[in-house]
């Protein structure tokens, strides 16, 4: 009866040996396959979002360029435009235009 007791000691000694080696495996492998998948969600979701932010800051430089570029041309045209309206002035009031 203790050689019983004995061997079957032996054995749940060795099954909760095998069953911790397995388990450990185990958790090692999932916990890899868990970060890699968590690593990878995160890559593609702060490149999604990257994506996002560069493309809309993109067109808001070029929204701004373009108001930029309209102001400066709408200050150029009236700067002609003032030039022009004086020699038109400058015409008008002179006595050989007033002779015509």
């Amino acid at each position: 009866m203790a050689k019983i007791k004995g061997i079957s000691k032996i054995q749940s000694a060795i099954r909760g040996y095998l069953s911790r080696a397995y388990y450990a495996t185990y958790c090692t492998s999932v916990l890899i396959a868990a970060v890699s998948i968590q690593s990878s969600w995160r890559r593609h979701y702060i490149q999604r979002h990257y994506k996002m932010f560069r493309t809309t800051r993109i067109k808001y430089i070029a929204i701004a360029r373009s108001v930029s570029l309209a102001f400066s041309l709408r200050r150029r045209y009236l700067k002609y435009d003032e030039a022009v309206r004086c020699i038109q002035r400058a015409w008008k009031c002179s006595p050989l235009a007033q002779s015509l």
